[in-house]
C-alpha cells in the first residue's frame, strides 16, 4: 500500500493512520549508530525494510521483502560505554590521548522480547583461531553472574569478517573440556552460525 508523499493536513494524517493500522509489524534491516557515508555530518540511519519500487541497480535488493531482518521490538540491545579518562588537550581536529578507567566490561547489554536479558562479548580475529584468554578476568566474572541470574550469554566471534559465530557463554567458558584446548576454530563451532545478510548479523 502506498501513498503520495504531497498529501497534506487531515486527509495526509488520515491516510497515514490507515496505513499504519494495516501494518502488523514493521522490520529494519539495519540501524548504523555512526554514519558518514550517507549524508553530511556524523549521523544515526535506519534501514526499514520493505519497497515496491524495485529500483534495477538497487543496492540492497534484499531488503524489498517487508519481511526481511529484525522486527521492531525484538530486543533493545546497547553497547557498553567504556569510561575513560583524558591525558591530554586536543588537537585541532578534537582528538586526544585516553586511557580507561575501569576494567573492561562485556560489550553489549540489553533486553530481549519478553523480558529475559542478553549480555554478551563480540571478539573478532584475523587468523584461524581465537583463544579464550581474549575474554578478560573482570568480563568473565560479570558473564558469570549474570549467566547465573538467568540472562542470555554468549560471545559473537568474528573470523575474518567472512563467518560468524554466537558461542553459548556455558561453551566458551568450558572450551578446554569441549574442544581439549584454550581456543577455538571455526570448524569447532559450525553448529552456531550466524547468518549476515545485507550487513546485518541475524544473531536474535
Amino acid at each position: 500500500m502506498q501513498y503520495p508523499l504531497n498529501l497534506g493536513g487531515k486527509y495526509k494524517r488520515r491516510k497515514l493512520a490507515e496505513f499504519a493500522a494495516s501494518v502488523k509489524s514493521m522490520n529494519y534491516a539495519e540501524i548504523k549508530n555512526v554514519d558518514v557515508a550517507n549524508g553530511p555530518g556524523v549521523r544515526v540511519s535506519l534501514f526499514v525494510s520493505g519497497c515496491t519500487h524495485h529500483c534495477p541497480g538497487c543496492f540492497n535488493p534484499e531488503t524489498w521483502d517487508f519481511a526481511y531482518g529484525t522486527e521492531f521490538g525484538e530486543a533493545e540491545i546497547e553497547k557498553t560505554p567504556e569510561p575513560m579518562k583524558q591525558l591530554g588537550p586536543k588537537d585541532r581536529q578534537g582528538k586526544f590521548t585516553a586511557c580507561y578507567t575501569k576494567k573492561a566490561q562485556p560489550d553489549y547489554k540489553g533486553t530481549l522480547k519478553g523480558g529475559r536479558s542478553v549480555v554478551f562479548e563480540a571478539k573478532h580475529t584475523s587468523g584461524d583461531r581465537l583463544e579464550q584468554s581474549v575474554v578478560t578476568d573482570d568480563q568473565r566474572k560479570r558473564l558469570d553472574r549474570h549467566m547465573a541470574l538467568g540472562a542470555e550469554c554468549f560471545v559473537m566471534v568474528s573470523f575474518g569478517f567472512r563467518e560468524f559465530f554466537k558461542v553459548p557463554w556455558a561453551i566458551f567458558r568450558a572450551m578446554k573440556e569441549h574442544y581439549g584446548r584454550k581456543y577455538i576454530k571455526p570448524e569447532d563451532v559450525q553448529e552456531y552460525k550466524v547468518k549476515y545478510i545485507g550487513g546485518v548479523l541475524r544473531f536474535l
